[in-house]
């Protein structure tokens, strides 16, 4: 065994460390014009990922996406690639230079430092990760071109559909209203009633919410029976009422049955804005907490909207002595655990167990999330978490139960 065991370590360290570099290899420690360098020696483009540690969307691409070997096959043949935290100062000229606007934003150079291609966000998949990256080396996606085509169309421009759809999720120009309505005149007929429309629709209507909007429930049944689905349809149109709720009574005489829940969403935040305005207020506190009772039974509530609201409660309802209020802030918290756990819910739900005088689950939960914060957490939060679990310890030696 002792001849065999140096054997069997080597075996794993060699396993391990395979499987840790199985995704993207990124150059470090490397100026930008070093890279470039690097990049012009071995013919290839530089893929750059601008990033923050702050960026939850960011965080999903370096752990999910980015380590996957489809991704790092690829890449390696093609790119060479490099990352940069957009919020240190050395970096501030690559943010400026490049109109970083969203994070992550994924750039693809030349070795001249010259943009060939774009992408805002992170990719969902390994495979879109890479399909992004044969967009890039096709001559045909250059930015540059697409730039130059939209900077000298005018009003009399037929542009392709393709062309507006690249530049709209690129650069999320001032007027993204003028651009959808340009997407809409270019698409045939055919492609017109699809979940790209739709996305579309839902991204770039801002301005014209109400035009849209008019337009969407106009042309309802054909968007619904091309896709297949309702939801998505009614989504977009649940979200577009009440982007263009300046138009309330307008939208309130409207028949379509998604008015009654977009106009409740309406008064739910109006009601939270209210009492965040004037916090002492017992008027705006009841107002509050009844719509949001209202509004937070609707299905599809998200588990941290739920959450916010219940440590809302948690943080006000003894200033009006509301044991009401409390008791429905402790339903909301338990909700939000039961349809997804997270550091957060946890938190929150064992600090109202805790007033309810549960303190052994209290205590057990805020353990759990106390674990948690610990591993992904702002230092902040972590000391408020670290006190309360304390705080339900010391309770629990108190009542002799540790």
């Amino acid at each position: 065994m002792k001849k065999l065991l140096p054997v069997f370590l080597l075996f794993i360290f060699i396993t391990g460390f395979s499987q840790e570099n199985e995704g993207i290899q990124f150059v470090e420690e490397k100026t930008l014009e070093e890279v470039l360098s690097i990049a012009e020696q071995e013919s290839k483009l530089v893929f750059m990922v601008c990033y923050t540690t702050w960026c939850g969307s960011c965080k999903f691409l370096s752990k999910n996406i980015l380590p996957k070997r489809e991704a790092g096959d690829y890449f390696k043949k093609h790119f060479i690639s490099v990352k940069y935290d957009m919020d240190k100062p050395e970096n501030k000229v690559i943010l400026e230079k490049y109109d970083v606007k969203g994070f992550p934003t994924l750039l693809f150079l030349n070795n001249k430092g010259e943009v060939v291609f774009k992408n805002m966000g992170a990719p969902q998949q390994a495979s879109a990760l890479v399909d992004l990256g044969k967009k890039a080396l096709n001559p045909e996606n250059d930015y540059r071109k697409m730039m130059a085509e939209m900077k000298n169309a005018t009003i009399q421009t037929k542009l392709s559909p393709e062309i507006i759809q690249q530049y709209l999720s690129i650069e999320y120009p001032e007027n993204p209203a003028y651009w959808l309505s340009k997407y809409l005149d270019a698409i045939p007929d055919d492609s017109t009633y699809t979940t790209t429309t739709l996305r579309m629709i839902a991204s770039f209507s801002e301005g014209q919410q109400m035009k849209y909007l008019q337009y969407l429930i106009q042309h309802e049944d054909s968007f619904k029976n091309h896709i297949g689905k309702d939801q998505p349809v009614n989504d977009v149109i649940s979200s577009l009422m009440t982007r263009a709720i300046m138009n309330y009574h307008f939208i309130k005489n409207m028949d379509h049955p998604m008015v009654k829940p977009a106009l409740l969403q309406s008064d739910y935040y109006q009601s939270m804005n209210s009492f965040r305005q004037y916090s002492d207020s017992a008027e705006c506190w009841n107002k509050f907490i009844t719509i949001a009772d209202k509004y937070l039974l609707q299905d599809k509530i998200h588990n941290m909207e739920l959450n916010n609201i219940a440590w809302m409660v948690y943080e006000n309802y003894k200033k009006f002595n509301d044991e009401k209020a409390f008791q429905i802030g402790m339903q909301w918290a338990k909700k939000s655990v039961e349809l997804e756990e997270n550091m957060y819910n946890l938190d929150t739900y064992a600090a109202f167990l805790f007033e309810e005088g549960e303190i052994q689950k209290a205590y057990e939960l805020q353990q759990e999330a106390y674990e948690l914060i610990q591993k992904d957490g702002p230092e902040g939060h972590i000391k408020a978490y670290k006190k309360r679990l304390d705080k339900y310890r010391e309770a629990l030696k108190e009542a002799g139960k540790i």
